[in-house]
């Protein structure tokens, strides 16, 4: 991806969609602010039909770009509009990981180790929302359609599954017990 700036004018050109379009901001704002205003600087781009966005998505899923937002742990890279691991929260995701697979945790005390580790909390929801997500382990899916990942896995090898295998385990005593 390549992102030029002209004044008050920036211009993206993502290598997968060639189309470039232009982010006019607001007298004395950044791109980077809340609400930019978004001029095409080809009519048809911001014109294409749902087919047309669906097609050009399920190419990037097929040269193993995920097509939508990329999960926690994870950012675009500025240089060239790769998925790349951010340094922080990846380290975060790994905690997570790491404790729920040792099997002596809960997505609550685990919620609680992010606070005490890194100042930040993971809410419990979003730690089971991390432990089920396919993307840590290189894989996604896209429309009902498997794909192999083109961005870097920074879990140990296994411990994705590690994961799985503990989430199985609770799951059949939640449902002998009754709960």
């Amino acid at each position: 991806m390549d992102i030029r700036e002209s004044s008050t004018q920036y211009s993206i050109t993502d290598p997968i969609n060639p189309q470039p379009l232009s982010f006019q901001s607001a007298e004395g704002t950044s791109p980077n602010d809340t609400q930019p205003a978004i001029k095409s600087e080809d009519a048809a781009a911001t014109n294409r039909s749902r087919p047309e966005r669906f097609e050009a998505m399920t190419a990037r899923a097929a040269a193993g770009i995920y097509p939508g937002c990329v999960p926690f742990g994870y950012r675009i890279a500025a240089a060239d509009g790769s998925i790349e691991a951010d340094p922080l929260e990846s380290r975060m995701v790994t905690l997570i990981f790491e404790l729920f697979s040792s099997g002596d945790h809960s997505p609550m005390s685990i919620s609680d180790a992010t606070r005490i580790e890194f100042g930040a909390r993971v809410s419990e929801a979003n730690v089971l929302a991390i432990l089920r997500d396919c993307f840590y382990s290189g894989a996604f899916e896209w429309e009902e359609r498997w794909y192999l990942g083109a961005h870097p896995i920074f879990l140990r090898p296994g411990l994705f599954f590690e994961a799985q295998a503990v989430m199985g385990r609770l799951a059949a005593a939640e449902a002998i017990s009754g709960k």
